[in-house]
């Protein structure tokens, strides 16, 4: 197929997303779900609140007033999630953990210990920052996800509460590649609270003790249906499709976590209404499990992509004002950073 071909079905355009690591049908083939397509970010957005607040109209007499509300104030939201969102520039691209991320690696034990060493220090620095600098009383798992968002190797996923935050990510300006090659495109993904309920088993978050929610995986199925959109060839319609897959030991055992965070009063992360989310394990070594469980949860989001424009996407306030996602800096923070190798 044609880089960027889409196909129009039933009045929607929508584009073909292949999993390599996720094989469907007596021959194998790639699972492909269809993805639905946008002509620009703005559009896909219309398209993202309207399932937001489909996800949520069930809800809404439940949470009336609480975190889960659409405009709960950054510091509550974490307390009944609803939904998580991502933006990535690249179809390509798949989420994966920064200490996972190990194509064309030699020494994948060297670089993943390396990785965690270089985590820890700056985590460290992190929290020894704020202590000295400030009234914010950061967690261990909290410094953890200072250190990610400034760029440390790490096994938390950087994720927001907010769509338009998402877009920013999914539209950044052309790089020069980009550029020379033509108009690429964007994808906003959407992880859906319910649905990780769900395969796990459990009906809520429980509070954690570094300040956290977690959801313990303790009573994980041994085979999870993972339901796709396809396009049936015979009948030239859409249908949707169940790919089964065996679900790894390691995450069928009670010391696999699910675990999530944010990080109040870091006003970049707060701007950003920035969140983060990791498969905590035993084995820190263990590469392969987070590594399925992250191929899994990523074709199981919902996804919208759109095509890009060479501008970058605005999130603008209520009153019309352009929020400051990437330019709040924190001089001693960064100083501190720099000192680690």
């Amino acid at each position: 197929m044609p880089r960027y071909e889409t196909l129009v079905i039933e009045g929607q355009r929508f584009y073909p997303l292949p999993y390599d690591a996720l094989r469907v049908g007596e021959r194998g083939e790639p699972a492909t779900p269809l993805v639905p397509y946008y002509d620009s970010v703005d559009d896909a957005l219309v398209a993202i609140q309207r399932y937001t607040e489909s996800r949520l109209a069930p809800l809404r007499r439940m949470i009336a007033g609480t975190s889960a509300e659409p405009d709960a104030t950054y510091v509550d939201k974490l307390a009944n999630p609803t939904v998580f969102f991502r933006g990535q520039d690249n179809l390509d691209h798949r989420i994966v953990p920064t200490r996972l991320r190990l194509a064309g690696i030699a020494e994948p034990a060297a670089a993943i210990a390396e990785r965690i060493r270089v985590e820890e220090e700056r985590a460290g620095a992190v929290q020894r920052h704020f202590a000295a600098a400030s009234d914010v009383d950061l967690t261990a798992l909290q410094s953890r996800a200072v250190a990610r968002h400034f760029g440390a190797p790490s096994t938390l996923v950087d994720l927001t509460f907010d769509p338009a935050v998402a877009a920013a990510f999914a539209q950044p300006r052309f790089s020069e590649r980009e550029s020379r090659a033509g108009a690429p495109l964007g994808l906003i993904y959407a992880i859906d609270v319910g649905q990780l309920q769900d395969m796990f088993g459990m009906m809520a978050w429980v509070i954690a003790p570094d300040g956290g929610r977690e959801i313990h995986l303790v009573n994980v199925k041994r085979q999870w249906g993972l339901p796709f959109l396809s396009y049936n060839a015979s009948s030239l319609k859409l249908e949707e499709q169940v790919l089964a897959v065996d679900v790894p030991q390691v995450l069928r055992a009670e010391h696999a976590r699910l675990r999530t965070c944010t990080v109040p009063g870091v006003s970049r992360i707060e701007s950003q209404r920035g969140l983060f989310l990791e498969l905590a394990l035993e084995d820190a070594s263990d590469t392969a499990t987070p590594l399925r469980f992250w191929t899994l949860l990523d074709f199981l989001a919902r996804k919208w992509c759109f095509r890009r424009a060479d501008l970058p996407y605005e999130v603008r306030e209520a009153d019309g004002k352009c929020r400051d996602l990437f330019h709040e800096t924190d001089a001693g923070l960064e100083a501190a950073l720099s000192d680690v190798t």
